[in-house]
């Protein structure tokens, strides 16, 4: 699974590289609108509802990443303007070399800076998208092992048709061993020394009345298994007063595990159907969007990183007069460019968030 979506996120970059696709207020609805139908699951089983609510903590870590970012791009097209300003300077000849040369320290040093937090956004956004790959994979997973067997299922029905079925098994022991021993599940023998003296000493009633009436060492395993047993029947059941009593119990237990068992097989179908739903709009999310403010945050770090090397190259120049600045210039516009069209789409998130919510 993880390679299919390596392969798939290779494909995705690939496009986005040809084609110059930029970050859009449809890519963000997508993104919020795939989370949102999440976070309305609602669903009896504990794995998958464990794995909605990682899928919810990361909706709200990417929420604070989008408000959180929107400073830094402000701040870009702010650095940008300075860049813009500085290369008109340059070009009209009009400055010191002293005054100029501080300029461009400060310039390099707020690049510096805006590299570092773009980096950290950078980061920041890629370790979500890989919180949600590892969610697609956990539930890929799980779907496998409960298509295999619905007992691997962790749900409340799982857990009551396993107690139903212990309970079955537990009843059938204790009525095969009396009818094996002769021994009459009648009259006050056994509501004393089972269910009365369980409710003083516990298990010591138990074994004390296999060892009276099997006439068997305690210490045996077997004489403790079948202790064991009988304190479970009493305790959960009370006394059987007849031998028929309890055939209608097991028999009572079996259609109860048989309609349990039909239950889960529904419930496996259901599950299955979510775990789909689920895997495909993280897809959206993983795949088909969220890659575009991946691809966004590394195009600035990138940007940055030229920007700085320009600087660098200038601040060094003996002769500023032949400082290069058109590639500098083209840099410090498409940062701004990307940055103020960033900002002005993440302002819109409230609004998509509250539309999508009605």
């Amino acid at each position: 699974m993880k390679l299919t979506i390596d392969m798939a996120e290779n494909q995705i970059k690939k496009i986005l590289d040809q084609n110059d696709i930029k970050l859009s207020t449809e890519a963000i609805g997508i993104i919020i609108a795939s989370f949102l139908t999440i976070r309305q699951v609602q669903v009896n089983d504990k794995i998958i509802s464990s794995q909605i609510q990682k899928i919810n903590d990361q909706y709200d870590k990417f929420i604070t990443f989008c408000d959180d970012t929107k400073s830094l791009s402000n701040a870009l097209v702010n650095y940008s303007n300075d860049i813009l300003s500085a290369v008109e300077v340059i070009e009209e000849k009009n400055f010191k070399r002293e005054d100029l040369v501080d300029f461009l320290n400060s310039l390099l040093s707020a690049a510096r800076e805006n590299k570092t937090k773009s980096e950290n956004y950078e980061s920041q956004i890629k370790q979500i998208q890989d919180n949600l790959e590892g969610i697609i994979e956990e539930l890929f997973k799980y779907r496998g092992e409960i298509s295999k067997d619905i007992k691997n299922i962790e749900s409340d029905t799982k857990e009551k048709l396993v107690s139903t079925e212990k309970k079955e098994k537990t009843l059938k022991i204790v009525r095969n061993i009396a009818i094996g021993t002769g021994i009459a599940l009648t009259g006050a023998a056994v509501a004393t020394a089972v269910t009365g003296a369980a409710a003083v000493s516990g298990a010591v009633a138990a074994v004390e009345f296999v060892e009276v009436f099997l006439g068997m060492s305690v210490f045996t395993t077997r004489i403790a298994t079948l202790a064991s047993a009988f304190l479970s029947v009493a305790l959960s059941y009370g006394t059987y007063k007849s031998d028929s009593a309890l055939k209608e119990s097991i028999s009572a237990n079996e259609k109860t595990a048989i309609i349990l068992n039909t239950k889960l097989e529904d419930d496996r179908d259901r599950f299955l159907n979510v775990i789909k739903m689920i895997n495909e709009e993280l897809k959206a999310i993983v795949i088909h969007n969220i890659n575009i403010i991946v691809n966004h945050w590394e195009e600035q770090v990138n940007s940055l990183s030229a920007n700085i090397e320009k600087l660098e190259s200038g601040k060094l120049k003996l002769n500023l007069n032949v400082f290069d600045t058109t590639a500098i210039s083209r840099n410090a516009k498409e940062i701004k460019e990307q940055a103020r069209e960033y900002h002005r789409i993440m302002n819109l998130i409230p609004q998509i968030n509250l539309l999508l919510k009605q």
